[in-house]
């Protein structure tokens, strides 16, 4: 790449032209034409400054290739720097394969965000377009992190999430607890209690306070993430739960002739429950053979929480009992506090007129005529 030199310019007119032009020699370590040429300048001085401005931007290609890396090589890089964690770490390798067949060979800076819209606009589903496009531009920020390259990817517009369907009462939910067998005391304990799926896989039998009635939230358990003590998804998610009868019973026929001290809901061979595992080999059949529309085990959490506040507007009890905020809450299930409305307005309505009444025997007591002082105790006032 040194030996490309301002002396290997040759500025000369053609034959029968009389216009300038130039030709220089390109080393072979550079790739391109060996002999680049330029013609038709007026004069000498503006066929040198092209041919100079042609040097420079070939020196500049050069330093480009042998420093920013393909995308195939960026891609590599990310995963190497930020490996993942837990479930989401299949969708973000679903996400760089994608990439890396669509754009791979190209160099980093030579991605335009033409090229790439018009790619995400071609993929399937928004959802698709919306987790591609926040792995995507990740990718870019880190390359403008190491390599000073612009990021030309926007991240697409987030597409509604489905809404979670809740059982629509115990009759529906006891209908998958039959069909799971073995598994239908876990399904009913988790209703009951609202537990993510990271929180009751590794529940132990310790963690029970069968004389309170209560269950506590140590620890949590995500396939590839392990096993994580006292951190729950929020501050908020280490707590203790009030345990229901049905919850309580429930539990009891679980541990029924086991060890305390083991985990509640160990996987058929021992160990932590594999949910990806369970979900196929056991949920989802449940739901068909029991006529119920298909819905994942979150359900069971949103079931837990709907039923709540059918039956109560209490958030902040409910977040609490969930290891969430009362702002979550009031996101995900807002549209149930409808049939408390009556029920404010009732409290008050108590409220107000209770606060009225009181008002007006104030009232009445200052208005009211002072009575005449006795003539026994008038005398007695004087003498004092």
């Amino acid at each position: 790449m040194n030996s490309l030199r301002i002396s290997d310019l040759q500025v000369f007119r053609p034959n029968g032209d009389s216009r300038w032009a130039y030709r220089f020699r390109v080393p072979q370590e550079i790739p391109g034409p060996r002999r680049p040429m330029g013609r038709g300048y007026p004069t000498r001085r503006d066929a040198r400054q092209a041919a100079q401005a042609r040097i420079d931007q070939i020196l500049a290609q050069a330093h480009d290739a042998a420093v920013l890396p393909t995308m195939s090589e960026l891609i590599a890089d990310y995963v190497m720097l930020r490996p993942g964690k837990g479930g989401g770490r299949d969708r973000v390798a679903w996400a760089l394969a994608k990439i890396n067949a669509a754009f791979g060979p190209q160099r980093i800076d030579q991605l335009s965000a033409r090229d790439i819209d018009i790619w995400m606009a071609s993929l399937d589903t928004a959802s698709t377009r919306w987790e591609i496009s926040r792995i995507f531009r990740q990718l870019f920020a880190q390359a403008a992190r190491h390599h000073n390259v612009a990021n030309p990817v926007s991240v697409a517009p987030q597409p509604r999430r489905a809404e979670v369907k809740p059982f629509k009462d115990p009759a529906e939910l006891e209908k998958v607890a039959i069909e799971l067998g073995e598994w239908g005391d876990a399904v009913r304990f988790v209703a009951g209690t609202g537990l993510r799926p990271e929180e009751w896989i590794p529940l132990e039998g310790t963690d029970v306070d069968w004389h309170a009635r209560t269950v506590t939230v140590r620890r949590t358990y995500t396939e590839g993430k392990g096993l994580e003590e006292f951190a729950g998804k929020t501050a908020g998610s280490i707590r203790t739960v009030p345990l229901s009868t049905a919850a309580l019973a429930a539990l009891g026929r679980q541990l029924q002739g086991r060890a305390e001290s083991g985990l509640v809901f160990p996987a058929p061979r021992g160990g932590y429950l594999n949910l990806r595992n369970w979900r196929h080999r056991d949920w989802h059949p449940a739901l068909e053979a029991g006529g119920v529309e298909p819905r994942g085990p979150n359900a069971l959490r949103h079931t837990f929480a709907t039923w709540f506040l059918l039956e109560s507007d209490d958030r902040w009890l409910l977040a609490k009992l969930m290891g969430s905020s009362v702002d979550m809450i009031e996101a995900h299930y807002g549209h149930l506090l409808a049939p408390h409305a009556e029920r404010s307005r009732q409290i008050l309505d108590a409220i107000w007129d209770g606060f009225g009444r009181k008002m007006d025997a104030t009232l009445t007591a200052v208005d009211a005529p002072v009575p005449p002082i006795p003539l026994n105790q008038a005398q007695n006032t004087e003498a004092l």
